[in-house]
């Protein structure tokens, strides 16, 4: 019998984000994308963003959300976005914003709010000990 390594705490579908508009670039793979089904499980409107539109269209589809081809790795994509900008509760636009985020879910800090420390180890998360 080992130690219990269970998830415990708030899960992202306990987190009522109806009313409120996530626009997410990059979301059409990986981190970007897993972040817009956590959005939208909560109940968010999510614009989904990315630099191929068969993609963007595929996801958006698969949330429930809208989606909006723009490259903002690039200063005319960034300028198209801006010109045009969705109204937007919830931002994780740049890649320094989601990783800002993330350093905080996995500091000491965030343990105050979530009574969880994350164990984070080279981009991953093993467990959450209780």
């Amino acid at each position: 019998m080992g130690r219990d390594h269970s998830r415990r705490g708030v899960r992202p579908t306990q987190i009522d984000l109806s009313g409120r508009t996530a626009l997410v670039t990059g979301s059409t793979a990986g981190i970007g994308e897993a972040t817009t089904k956590a959005l939208a499980s909560a109940g968010a409107d999510v614009v989904v963003i990315g630099r191929n539109a068969d993609r963007v269209a595929e996801t958006a589809k698969r949330i429930g959300g809208r989606g909006i081809t723009a490259d903002v790795g690039t200063a005319e994509g960034t300028a198209e976005l801006i010109r045009k900008p969705p109204e937007a509760d919830i931002r994780l636009i740049r890649p320094h914003e989601v990783a800002a985020m993330i350093t905080y879910v996995a500091s000491e800090q965030a343990s105050a709010t979530t009574r969880r420390a994350l164990g984070v180890d080279g981009g991953l998360v093993p467990t959450i000990f209780p």
